[in-house]
């Protein structure tokens, strides 16, 4: 409701659709993602080990589930960036966080997931440090001929995040 409230106060660039089939399409979307993935983030960010087994594998198998939707079409709806997009990019950033390893099928979640992170206005919103320390991990990345050894806080997910980010686009380990 506050995403669509925020979309009608600030259309451009509309992020829900237009066409009122495809927006409906839109909620149906978003009422799956918050009953078959978001609502288990709550028992992910809490740490109760009865339950986080279940909640991964509840996550995993719904995005597993959607993967194929990727292999035809650049983001939720078609080529059109949309509040679809907005609403799934926090889950898929805390993946590793989460400890949610996606199996090689949905593969093309991953994909999906860089071509989100790779926004301009994603980038915007990085902090000043990592925006700055992003393109240094991909030199280092790219120019080191053995192993790269990064040190850092683990509390700090999103440096973790960039350091493996910066791996997979180079083939690293």
């Amino acid at each position: 409701i506050i995403n669509e409230y925020i979309d009608d106060r600030f259309p451009h660039p509309q992020l829900m659709p237009a066409d009122p089939l495809m927006r409906a399409r839109a909620r149906l979307f978003l009422f799956r993602f918050e009953h078959e993935m978001f609502c288990h983030v709550e028992t992910l960010e809490k740490g109760n080990n009865r339950n986080l087994d279940r909640a991964r594998a509840g996550i995993r198998d719904a995005l597993t589930q959607i993967a194929p939707v990727f292999t035809k079409q650049k983001y939720m709806l078609g080529d059109e960036f949309s509040m679809l997009d907005v609403a799934v990019a926090p889950l898929l950033w805390r993946l590793d966080h989460y400890g949610i390893e996606l199996s090689k099928t949905a593969a093309p979640i991953m994909k999906y997931a860089e071509r989100i992170f790779s926004r301009p206005a994603y980038i915007e919103a990085l902090t000043p440090s990592e925006k700055v320390i992003g393109p240094a991990f991909d030199k280092v990345f790219a120019e080191a001929k053995g192993r790269v050894i990064v040190a850092t806080f683990a509390s700090l997910i999103s440096r973790v995040q960039q350091v493996a980010d910066s791996a997979a686009k180079f083939g690293r380990k």
